[in-house]
């Protein structure tokens, strides 16, 4: 695998339970006000930074991540965001300590 073109699509890397949890955990985040209302970045999106739910994705990922990849990643932190309707995020440089991101 290279990321000579700077970005490599991993299709089916979570599984259908794991999607149905965050699914449902993102649901409980939503109706208990646990998101951020435009971040500053994105107006009319919900977001969330270090959550519990996508720091233990990290945790849970990084050995795949890093055997697809063919070298080691060390996760920093999570970050996560939620378009409503009309939401869209310009394009942009993420800041230096952004090296490897999925959407």
């Amino acid at each position: 695998m290279s990321l000579q073109e700077g970005f490599h699509i991993e299709r089916r890397l979570l599984n259908d339970e794991f999607l149905a949890y965050l699914t449902s955990a993102y649901k409980i985040m939503r109706d208990n006000q646990k998101f951020v209302l435009n971040d500053g970045q994105v107006t009319n999106a919900l977001s969330s930074y270090c959550d519990l739910t996508t720091e233990t994705m990290l945790d849970l990922m990084t050995s795949k991540i890093s055997k697809i990849l063919g070298f080691d990643v060390i996760p920093t932190y999570s970050y996560s965001r939620i378009y409503l309707t009309g939401a869209s995020l310009a394009r942009h440089t993420d800041r230096e300590t952004v090296k490897l991101a999925w959407e």
